[in-house]
C-alpha cells in the first residue's frame, strides 16, 4: 500500500493530514481553477482589448495560481509575490471594465466555446476562493482569486 492509499497526505510543513483537510481541499480547488483556465486558453479566447494585448495573460494567471496553491497548502513567504501579481491583475480588470459595457441581465454562459470556457474557469475560481477564505495566512490569495474571477467574467463578456 502506498502513502496516499490510506487517504492521508503531507503538507509542506511535514504534517501528515487527511486528504479532506481544509488546506488540501483549498489547494486542490486552486489546481482545478488552473486547469479550467488552461482549458479556456485552449479555446483561443480574445485576449486583446482596443487592439492592444491585455496586461495579464491567462498563462500568467495560471503561474500565480501555483503560488496561491502553495500558500493554501501552508507554504510561507508567498504573500509579496502574490501582491505584486495582484497589481497587474487590477490593471487588467480596469482596462477591460473601461471598455466593456456591463450587462443589465443575468448571463447564461454558452454563446460560444471561448465564452463558456471562461465562465467555467470563473466558477472554478469562485469555488477555490470559498475554500481559501477560512484559511489563516492566505489574505493575499483570497484577494487575488476574487479579482481573478472578476477578470475572467470580464474576459467572458469580451468573448461573447
Amino acid at each position: 500500500m502506498r502513502q496516499g492509499d490510506a487517504a492521508f497526505t503531507d503538507l509542506p510543513a511535514s504534517r501528515h493530514v487527511p486528504k479532506h483537510h481544509p488546506r488540501i481541499m483549498a489547494a486542490g480547488a486552486v489546481d482545478e481553477a488552473s486547469s479550467a483556465i488552461g482549458f479556456a486558453r485552449s479555446q483561443r479566447p480574445i485576449e486583446k482589448c482596443g487592439g492592444r494585448k491585455l496586461p495579464l495573460s491567462l498563462r500568467e494567471a495560471q503561474r500565480c495560481l501555483v503560488l496561491i496553491g502553495a500558500q493554501a497548502a501552508g507554504v510561507k513567504g508567498m504573500g509579496p509575490a502574490i501582491l505584486a501579481e495582484q497589481v497587474v491583475l487590477e490593471k487588467a480588470c480596469e482596462t477591460l471594465q473601461a471598455r466593456i459595457s456591463m450587462p443589465k441581465e443575468f448571463i447564461i454562459p454558452g454563446e460560444n466555446p471561448q465564452e463558456a470556457a471562461l465562465h467555467l474557469a470563473r466558477t472554478a475560481c469562485r469555488r477555490a476562493e470559498t475554500l481559501i477564505s477560512p484559511l489563516s495566512g492566505c489574505a493575499e490569495s483570497k484577494l487575488y482569486i476574487n479579482r481573478l474571477s472578476k477578470y475572467l467574467f470580464l474576459l467572458a463578456l469580451l468573448n461573447r
